[in-house]
C-alpha cells in the first residue's frame, strides 16, 4: 500500500464505491452474481479496513498499540461503529481502529465512547489482566482520534452504538 494523504483516500474511496456499483449493475442475475457480491463486499471491507486504519496511523485509538509486520499485515482492525450487516456502511466515519482484543470487546458493548470522544466502560463484565493495562482503567480517557477532523467518527454513529450496544 502507498502511503497518501487524507482527500486522497476519500477520493479513492468514494471511486471505488463508483466503481462497484457501475459493475454491480452491468451484471445480470445468475447464479455467478451472488459470487460476484461476495467479492465486491470482500474488496469493500479490505478497502474500508485499510482507510480507517491509515487514518489512524495503524493504531489502536483506545490502547495506542501499533505493531506492523508488513504494510498489509497490523494488528488493527478497522472496527465498524454501526454494524455493517445491519446499516451497510463503509463511510471511514462508521470506522475506528481498534486491535484485535478491543474490536471484540467493542462490539459486545464492554465500552463505548461519548460524544467528547472519551471511553465509557460497561460494570457488566469480569476481567482480569495480568500483564497489561486493564480496560476498566481506560474510563474517561479520550481516545486517539485521526489527524484530520474529516475522519472522525460521526457522533451519530457513536451515539447509535452507545444505545443499542453498549451494556451499562
Amino acid at each position: 500500500m502507498v502511503f497518501f494523504g487524507s482527500k486522497r483516500i476519500t477520493r479513492n474511496f468514494r471511486n471505488q464505491s463508483i466503481f462497484l456499483k457501475s459493475r454491480n449493475r452491468k451484471i445480470p442475475r445468475k447464479k455467478t452474481s451472488r459470487k460476484f457480491y461476495i467479492k465486491k463486499s470482500l474488496v469493500r471491507d479490505s478497502f474500508f479496513r485499510k482507510a480507517v486504519i491509515h487514518a489512524y496511523d495503524y493504531r489502536c485509538s483506545l490502547c495506542n498499540l501499533k505493531v506492523i509486520k508488513s504494510l498489509s499485515q497490523s494488528i488493527v482492525d478497522g472496527a465498524h461503529i454501526k454494524p455493517f450487516a445491519q446499516f451497510y456502511d463503509n463511510n471511514i466515519n462508521n470506522g475506528i481502529s481498534l486491535c484485535k482484543n478491543h474490536h471484540w470487546a467493542f462490539d459486545r458493548g464492554i465500552f463505548s465512547i461519548d460524544d467528547n470522544y472519551q471511553v465509557l466502560i460497561s460494570d457488566n463484565f469480569s476481567e482480569e489482566s495480568p500483564n497489561s493495562k486493564p480496560i476498566r482503567e481506560f474510563q474517561g480517557e479520550t481516545i486517539l482520534l485521526p489527524n484530520s477532523p474529516t475522519y472522525f467518527p460521526s457522533i451519530e454513529a457513536i451515539q447509535w452504538h452507545r444505545q443499542n450496544i453498549f451494556r451499562q
